[in-house]
C-alpha cells in the first residue's frame, strides 16, 4: 500500500463512483490506470456528470429538508403557514434552490443533449453539466443563506454553463 491522505481518499472515491457509473472496473485489464482512464474517456465524462448532477440534486433536497426541520414545515406542505413573516420568507428561500433547479433541469438537458449527441462535444459537455451543477449548489446555497440576493453568482455560473 501507498500512504493514506485526503488526497488519496477523494481519488479512491472517485474511482468508486466511475466503476459505479460504468460498471467497469479500472485496471481488470492488466494495464496502467492512465492507460485505463484513456481507453475509458466518454465513461469517465458520463461519470462525471452523474456525480456532480447527483450532487447538486442531493444538495437541494438535503437543504429543503434541513428548512423544513428547522421551520416545522411537513410534507406535502410546500409553505410555511404559521410562524412569523421572517421564518416564512427563510423557508421559502432555502425550497426555492430545489424548485428553480426543478424549473431548470429540463432546459439544460436539451442544449446538453444537442452538445453532446448534435455537436459530438463530449468533453464540452460534461464541462458543462459540471459547471451547471456546481452553479446550482451555489444558488442553493446562496439562496438559502442571503435570499433572492445571494442567489447571484450560482445564477451566473448555471446560466454560462447552459449557454
Amino acid at each position: 500500500g501507498g500512504q493514506r491522505s485526503d488526497k488519496a481518499d477523494v481519488f479512491g472515491l472517485g474511482l468508486i463512483l466511475y466503476e459505479m457509473a460504468t460498471l467497469e472496473k479500472l485496471g481488470q485489464r492488466n494495464e496502467p490506470l492512465g492507460a485505463a482512464l484513456g481507453a475509458n474517456a466518454d465513461r469517465l465524462l458520463v461519470a462525471l456528470s452523474v456525480v456532480t448532477m447527483t450532487a447538486a440534486q442531493v444538495h437541494a433536497v438535503m437543504t429543503n429538508a434541513a428548512a423544513r426541520r428547522a421551520y416545522d414545515v411537513p410534507h406535502p406542505r410546500s409553505v410555511k403557514s404559521d410562524g412569523t413573516d421572517d421564518e416564512q420568507v427563510a423557508f421559502l428561500n432555502a425550497s426555492r434552490g430545489w424548485y428553480n433547479m426543478a424549473e431548470n433541469l429540463p432546459f439544460f438537458l436539451f442544449f446538453a443533449g444537442a452538445a453532446r449527441f448534435g455537436a459530438d462535444a463530449p468533453l464540452l459537455t460534461s464541462a458543462a453539466t459540471a459547471a451547471w451543477a456546481l452553479g446550482r449548489i451555489a444558488y442553493t446555497a446562496g439562496y438559502a443563506a442571503r435570499g433572492p440576493k445571494g442567489r447571484g453568482a450560482g445564477f451566473a455560473i448555471a446560466t454560462l454553463a447552459q449557454t
